[in-house]
């Protein structure tokens, strides 16, 4: 891979993790602090753990079999059956 994409692609993610931390420091600070960082933080692992695995599951068993088509032909025949409506009229 390349390091300077690697560089960014880190970088990006490390921006993205101080940003999401001061959005909860600054709700958290702001609220009457009825909850802990912990609870939001476990909260939000089971979540993702959750979406991540049905994600996977989804990808693995139906994504993997899609077959993409030619869109020329869908466009071919799109145009092949309007002039066959066409024509009936």
């Amino acid at each position: 891979m390349n390091k300077s994409v690697l560089f960014k692609a880190v970088g990006a993610n490390i921006a993205f993790l101080i940003v999401v931390a001061g959005i909860i420091y600054y709700l958290y600070d702001k609220s009457d602090k009825t909850f802990t960082i912990k609870d939001i933080l476990i909260k939000n692992a089971i979540i993702l753990i959750f979406v991540g695995l049905t994600e996977f599951t989804f990808l693995k068993f139906f994504g993997s079999k899609y077959l993409s088509l030619d869109p020329n032909i869908v466009k071919r025949t799109i145009v092949q059956n309007i002039k066959d409506i066409i024509e009936d009229f």
